[in-house]
């Protein structure tokens, strides 16, 4: 009854203060990855080896989580479309300090959450560490399928069938009426 459920209330609630959480956050993982290369290179015990990783590790994992939640509201901002200012220049859509690639990355990883999550569960496991920019080149290097796209029975179907002669494809047709 006594179930321990994970919260991510420690993040910041505002696309601002994500962003500088998040710029916080890399250069402390940089500091924590040194720290780790420090470890292993003055071969101190494997316990002070482990509990850095660890460390590091839930650090990574909460920068991923304030990048997701930073997705999922940067999303949900209303696009301004292709309005133009007096001046012909665009209207900004993004807050300020927050570049068209930041907001691309968090919103990808925000619609990939079962990605992300199992990113982080095969880092822990491999003993690596994770970062979004890894997670996000995992999404993009995912085989995307579309609803559109056929099966590659389909594909080599209609590619025979274009070749097909007449004779050819009345055997055919008989086939799928017998069966």
């Amino acid at each position: 009854m006594n179930d321990l459920t994970v919260t991510k209330e420690y993040l910041p609630t505002t696309v601002e203060e994500l962003n500088a959480f998040i710029l916080i956050g890399k250069q402390k993982l940089i500091a924590h990855k040194a720290k780790i290369r420090a470890i292993e290179q003055t071969r101190m015990a494997i316990a002070a080896q482990e509990a850095a990783l660890a460390d590091t590790q839930d650090m990574a994992e909460i920068l991923i989580d304030a990048e997701v939640k930073m997705g999922e509201i940067l999303g949900a901002i209303p696009q301004a479309g292709n309005t133009l200012t007096s001046t012909g220049g665009r209207k900004a859509t993004l807050p300020p300090d927050i570049t068209h690639k930041q907001s691309h990355q968090a919103q990808t990883l925000a619609r990939n959450k079962e990605i992300v999550e199992q990113a982080k569960a095969e880092a822990r496991e491999s003993g690596e560490i994770v970062t979004a920019s890894k997670v996000y080149q995992i999404i993009k290097d995912k085989p995307e399928k579309t609803k559109d796209e056929d099966s590659d029975a389909v594909f080599q179907l209609k590619r025979w069938w274009r070749k097909a002669t007449k004779k050819d494809k009345a055997v055919f047709l008989s086939w799928i009426k017998e069966g």
